[in-house]
This record gives C-alpha cells, structure tokens and sequence, in this order.
C-alpha cells in the first residue's frame, strides 16, 4: 500500500459518519463505540507499520505520550500478527519464484 494514500479504513469512516448524523442519540452512542475500537485496530496497525519501516518502540511510545514499555505492551501483539503474516507471504514468493526458476531451467 502506498502510505501517502493510507485512506480511512471504510467501517471506520461508516461508523464515524453514523455516530455524527445519527437523530437517535443511542444509535449514535453504539457507533461511537465502534468508532472506539475500529480506532484501536487502526492505531495497531499504524504501530506495526511504523515499526516495520525502522522506528523504534521508543519513539512510538513518544509519539503517543506514553513510555516505550507502555507502546510495546499495548502493540507487540498486533506488530507480531502483522510480521508473521508478511513472513508468510514473503516465503510463499519466494516458493513461487524458485518454482518458476525451476521450470525456466527444465527441472
């Protein structure tokens, strides 16, 4: 993904605009709350994004007034997820590129 376009996540943008428009003050109370959470999953990914492109939990932690410690317990979780998955898909690549090496050379 091209991070200048990050874009808002759609359910994000759809709960925030009900939680905004909404005439019943409880329908927009339920989807503050999911404003709320799909913010927390978003805010986890921007974490591990930052930590994939070199930051450190340091500045991730300063950057959200908290301690490095603090950023860590909250996100290790979710950066972990998201390098397993990368990890994935990066050695399923590199299958498919020694395969296709393969039948380029007749073996």
């Amino acid at each position: 993904m091209d991070r200048s376009e990050r874009g808002s996540p759609p359910a994000l943008s759809e709960a925030w605009t009900l939680a905004t428009t909404a005439k019943d003050p409880l329908v927009a109370l339920g989807a503050t709350r999911a404003v709320r959470a799909h913010l927390s999953e978003w805010e986890s990914r921007l974490a591990a994004e930052a930590i994939a492109s070199g930051h450190t939990w340091e500045s991730i932690g300063q950057t959200l007034g908290m301690s490095r410690q603090a950023a860590w317990d909250r996100f290790h979780d979710g950066v972990s997820a998201t390098r397993k998955a990368y990890e994935r898909k990066l050695s399923k690549l590199r299958a498919e590129v020694d395969r296709l090496q393969g039948r380029a050379r007749g073996t």
